[in-house]
């Protein structure tokens, strides 16, 4: 019992700090669904920093895919995966302060020919905030690569967790 009121007066005294950790302050927090034939970990996904130039992390995935970003930047979604173009996708997180914001993409990498690996690169197109609108949307690239990739694209403002 006295565990329990411990336990209960911690929650009371922290819940202002683990409110503001769970809403991600200031990041623009990715959630990728890939569309794939398997369940193989077996696309290769990069976030690199275009200023920087650094590899901010490199994961083998098989259909899911979750990172967050400091607002403020610009960097690349790089898709690699046998048999596809590929594929690369440009986020601009300049955004107002906000305690975070949740960007949701599905990606669909269409073409299984084989010989697509040997070099092509395509892009998927570019996240970036529209003032007017109060949130992130994309910008899809010019070219038509309708026929290679296809993405489905959400975002909104990150509403605060609550315990």
């Amino acid at each position: 019992m006295k565990t329990i009121k411990v336990l209960a007066v911690i929650a009371i005294l922290f819940h202002p700090l683990i409110t503001l950790f769970a809403q991600g302050s200031g990041k623009a927090n990715l959630r990728a669904d890939i569309e794939t034939m398997n369940d193989l970990r077996d696309m290769q996904i990069s976030v690199i920093d275009l200023a920087s130039k650094d590899v901010l992390k490199r994961e083998d995935v098989s259909n899911r895919f979750f990172y967050s970003l400091p607002l403020n930047g610009k960097y690349m979604l790089h898709f690699k995966k046998a048999g596809h173009p590929t594929t690369r996708l440009i986020v601009h997180t300049t955004a107002p302060d906000a305690p975070g914001y949740n960007i949701h993409f599905k990606l669909n990498l269409k073409n299984l020919q084989p010989y697509m690996e040997s070099g092509i690169s395509i892009s998927a197109g570019t996240i970036s905030f529209n003032e007017a609108s109060g949130s992130f949307e994309l910008k899809e690239p010019e070219s038509g690569n309708a026929s290679l990739c296809a993405i489905t694209f959400q975002a909104r403002v990150a509403e605060p967790a609550t315990f």
